[in-house]
């Protein structure tokens, strides 16, 4: 017998499937969009319409759209809310819900080349919805009191994965249990308990590789913008705080050709106005620092520059002469509201001019000090 009690549900539930349940069982499910994560997901359903043991005691809410607020405690049946960008007034909501939290993780690289694999999305989207995904998901991961699954954990069991969630979500049960509980809701007859869900994530979701097998599919050129944008994601969703992300001239939209990236220097020759801008990436709501590095030669008739953080307002802005050549650095710092707002770094140039070339290097971001 699986019995449980805890959290506005409560009841018992037989290894066949017998389930009385009196209240609602509310489970948020988290993480990037990948494949670690689907297939946690599809565990978590599988196991969730077993308890409910008809459809109209189950049901799936997009946790991306706040309208799922108001309808996650309707019913007493089994309510799942999953998102890969979750929108804050739904985690709000499942916090008031007392709800349990299941969050799963794997490396962002592996999960970039997998999206640009299988979303028909162009790489620089792929670089967007990952940091979109990564900024939405950095407040649950630094609640300790939510369950974390992390796909690198090769030595996790099946098992030990299920024993983990049952054992999470409130569920009581014998050990012994727990491996015909994992055969009857995975439903593989010759299925392992003890071993890896490496082989489970591949058999299930559709273009899921190894671990590594999608990085490996990104260019050279791809695979170095990738690290620099989102190779800390997974030191910081881990708890490293001095991590530093950078923004290279690659991801910047030239301004005078709107859609084209920046791929070398930018001949100031011409009217005042924008010389870059972009690259509508995202990050955590709080407080940020960009450093913005640049070079400029030739710039003999002078000429200033003035910077600013964008996101539908204005939420830092700064100004600088322009000497006539040299290598300079520049910083603002501001504070990121919401996380869904794409940021851009916007470099205007002021005035006409008629020599000079200005060259951005990157922008640097870490975390500011409150």
């Amino acid at each position: 017998m699986l019995g449980f009690s805890k959290n506005g549900y409560s009841g018992t539930a037989a290894v066949g499937g017998v389930t009385t349940l009196t209240g609602p069982l509310i489970v948020g499910v988290f993480g990037p969009p990948a494949p670690f994560s689907y297939w946690g997901l599809h565990v978590i359903c599988l196991l969730a319409k077993r308890i409910a043991q008809c459809d109209d005691r189950f049901k799936m809410l997009d946790g991306g759209d706040e309208k799922s607020c108001s309808l996650m405690s309707q019913g007493d049946g089994v309510c799942i809310v999953w998102s890969d960008t979750p929108h804050s007034s739904v985690i709000t909501s499942l916090y008031e819900h007392e709800a349990k939290i299941v969050v799963f993780t794997e490396p962002w690289l592996d999960t970039l080349g997998f999206c640009a694999a299988t979303r028909g999305i162009d790489f620089h989207s792929c670089l967007r919805l990952c940091s979109l995904s990564f900024s939405l998901l950095l407040p649950l991961f630094q609640k300790p009191e939510f369950l974390r699954f992390d796909r690198t954990s090769s030595s996790e069991s099946i098992r030990g994965f299920f024993n983990s969630l049952v054992g999470y979500l409130g569920f009581l049960s014998e050990p012994s249990s727990i491996d015909q509980w994992v055969a009857n809701t995975i439903g593989v007859p010759t299925f392992k308990p003890d071993s890896d869900w490496e082989a489970e994530i591949i058999r299930n979701i559709p273009g899921a590789r190894e671990l590594g097998a999608w990085k490996a599919t990104l260019s050279g050129n791809q695979l170095r913008i990738a690290t620099d944008v989102i190779g800390q994601f997974d030191d910081m969703l881990s708890g490293v705080t001095n991590s530093r992300i950078a923004w290279p001239r690659d991801v910047f939209v030239f301004g005078h050709e709107a859609g084209n990236f920046v791929t070398g220097p930018i001949d100031m020759v011409g009217r005042a106005r924008y010389l870059c801008f972009g690259p509508y990436l995202h990050l955590p709501r709080g407080n940020w620092r960009i450093d913005v590095n640049f070079t400029i030669k030739g710039n003999c008739a002078g000429n200033s520059i003035q910077l600013d953080v964008f996101d539908g307002s204005v939420l830092a802005k700064g100004h600088a002469s322009l000497p006539s050549s040299g290598h300079f650095s520049t910083f603002l710092e501001f504070f990121v509201h919401e996380a869904r707002r794409p940021l851009e770094v916007r470099v205007l140039m002021e005035y006409g001019a008629i020599d000079g070339v200005f060259n951005l290097i990157e922008v640097g971001i870490t975390p500011a000090v409150s």
